[in-house]
């Protein structure tokens, strides 16, 4: 099973792939090919702003690059929203996309079921803290 990294790094690149005509099995490769770069910024554009990945964690979801490669693909985003208005609209339709299939849900990890299972392990019918453990169960 994808962990949800993963499952958020297909779906962005499938969808920026769409937008810059690229082909998502190549992208992978280390290319200047503009739909290639272009495909990327927007891959790591996204998830810099949405994520906790560090740029060279960044860098190393597409052929190893570092993080300055990381940071001079911002820039290269940010010039094309500002020069570009059919780039900055399709680009913010793809951000939007993913903030509504990805950002605004919860995710559990393994750690947070194992959280709430010892919680609820501790429930009594009855007691007072009842009312503090179904809070930290979300029922």
């Amino acid at each position: 099973m994808e962990n949800c990294i993963e499952v958020r790094l297909n779906w962005l690149i499938r969808r920026a792939c769409e937008f810059t005509r690229a082909d998502p099995d190549k992208i992978q490769m280390k290319t200047r090919k503009r739909e290639y770069v272009y495909t990327r910024d927007i891959v790591w554009f996204i998830l810099k702003k949405h994520t906790e990945l560090s740029l060279g964690k960044l860098g190393q979801l597409f052929a190893d690059y570092d993080h300055a490669t990381v940071l001079n693909a911002k820039k290269v985003y940010q010039n094309l929203c500002d020069t570009d208005r059919t780039w900055k609209i399709e680009v913010d339709a793809i951000e939007k996309e993913f903030i509504k299939k990805f950002v605004n849900k919860k995710d559990e990890t393994d750690e947070a079921i194992a959280i709430k299972s010892e919680i609820w392990n501790e429930y009594e019918p009855g007691s007072r803290t009842n009312v503090e453990m179904l809070r930290l169960l979300r029922v």
